[in-house]
């Protein structure tokens, strides 16, 4: 979620709950609920880890083309990504918002 995040706020999108035309990646949130409870555990865990996590893999990357800066919070990074590409205009939903509304 993160790289796809620090890609942009659609792949972020896509990766948490598909589209048609998409990529090939399986999304996250259909794929978790057809696991029954251990995914919706597993949902809640992500929600509750996208709350407080940071934006960070691990390893610096001096040479990332992500506008998006290391170090601060993914609710901030996510902020960040969807004020610089705002779509259409049409309202956006969160990660954390297109997971409650899975759960």
């Amino acid at each position: 979620m993160i790289y796809a995040l620090r890609y942009n706020r659609f792949l972020l999108d896509e990766v948490l709950s598909g589209r048609p035309q998409g990529t090939p990646l399986r999304p996250i949130i259909p794929y978790c609920l057809g696991r029954g409870e251990d995914g919706r555990q597993m949902l809640t865990a992500l929600r509750d880890w996208w709350k407080s996590g940071i934006n960070d893999i691990g390893t610096p990357r001096p040479d990332t083309i992500s506008p998006i800066p290391e170090g601060i919070a993914l609710l901030e990074a996510e902020r960040i990504a969807r004020e610089r590409e705002p779509g259409d205009g049409s309202p956006q939903k969160s990660a954390v918002e297109q997971i409650e509304t899975a759960l």
